[in-house]
């Protein structure tokens, strides 16, 4: 939840740890989220949030930029200015456009299974280079 959003800086109040049986109901409350990672590959945590077509910021970094839906959740790595811009335009955006977003994450989304995972990776350890 942002608190603060001035010309000078942003506050966000972090919500801490979620029980994995409650993050549906958590990240439905609400209209958009962060996912400001530069260590991670494409973790559980972004997926999540796309799987229920909630649209996300994130840093302009593969694997993410990769799925990138609109180009203006993008941000440059560590780009204080991008991040602000982004959540105004996220804040800002047309409720038709939010549900566009969001109908798109959810068809990335689709596009990850574990089984398409295990699959993936069984080929790559018996293939014969």
């Amino acid at each position: 939840m942002i608190k603060n959003f001035d010309s000078e800086e942003i506050t966000l109040n972090y919500k801490g740890p979620v029980n994995p049986n409650d993050v549906y109901s958590v990240l439905s409350k609400y209209h958009g989220a962060l996912f400001l990672s530069d260590c991670e590959n494409l973790p559980i945590t972004h997926l999540e949030k796309l799987a229920i077509g909630l649209p996300v910021i994130f840093f302009d970094l593969p694997p993410m930029n990769e799925n990138k839906v609109d180009i203006n959740l993008s941000v440059k790595h560590k780009s204080k200015r991008g991040l602000k811009l982004a959540i105004q335009y996220l804040l800002n955006t047309s409720f038709e456009n939010l549900i566009n977003i969001s109908k798109k994450h959810k068809e990335i989304s689709l596009k990850y299974s574990w089984k398409k995972c295990q699959i993936d990776t069984q080929n790559l350890l018996i293939r014969d280079d």
